[in-house]
């Protein structure tokens, strides 16, 4: 057979073929289409370092209406466990803890330790929350984690991000932390920032104590 011949050949195949293949791709494309709509639409969310209870669908303190408002619409879990965590190791710093354990064990802090002087136990006992329907106040809340530092007294929030400038919330009204009202109550936040550096020193001495 001449090659001439042969080109003719394969030439006319594809033009008769193509109508099948155009078919063949389409009904692949239509089923694939097809399997797409019959799977449910999920949208997973990963969120570091939150609570089961933070999120305001689950009764959290914490405004989150995109994630109420999906939660509405979708499925939510209420029993889920992750056995990699990092509680353990949090937990023994946790504020309210010690004083918490002492009161429930009807235990004693110690004055001293080997000679000196024992510091108080951080926090406040949440027994009497636990015996009824109750909160329990605190004076105030000191941060300090890689360079992030903040403090909480009252509704008033002060907060920086490393050496970023301090900014100030009112937690009354903004739980969410998103108006910063640091240039309309310089007073507040030059007090704040006393107090924050005032425990700072405090706890700096403590943890550098031989």
């Amino acid at each position: 057979m001449q090659l001439n011949s042969v080109v003719s050949l394969l030439v006319l195949a594809r033009q008769r073929l193509r109508p099948v293949l155009g078919l063949l791709l389409g009904l692949a494309f239509t089923g694939v289409a097809a399997e797409a709509r019959s799977k449910p639409n999920l949208l997973v969310i990963v969120a570091d370092d939150m609570g089961f209870s933070d999120l305001g669908c689950y009764g959290g303190e914490i405004r989150t209406p995109n994630l109420d408002r999906l939660a509405r619409n979708g499925l939510r879990f209420t029993q889920f466990y992750n056995t990699a965590r990092c509680w353990p190791s949090r937990a023994s710093i946790l504020t309210d803890l010690v004083p918490t354990i002492l009161e429930l064990a009807g235990g004693k802090w110690p004055d001293t330790f080997a000679g000196r002087p024992v510091p108080p136990p951080p926090g406040r006992s949440l027994a009497p929350a636990f015996a009824k329907d109750a909160s329990v106040t605190h004076d105030y809340f000191w941060w300090y984690h890689d360079g992030s530092r903040a403090i909480r007294v009252g509704d008033w929030k002060l907060v920086a991000d490393h050496e970023s400038a301090w900014e100030l919330y009112d937690l009354r009204c903004d739980r969410a932390e998103s108006n910063n009202l640091a240039a309309d109550h310089p007073d507040n936040v030059k007090q704040l920032e006393a107090q924050w550096v005032q425990h700072t020193e405090e706890f700096r001495s403590l943890s550098t104590r031989p």
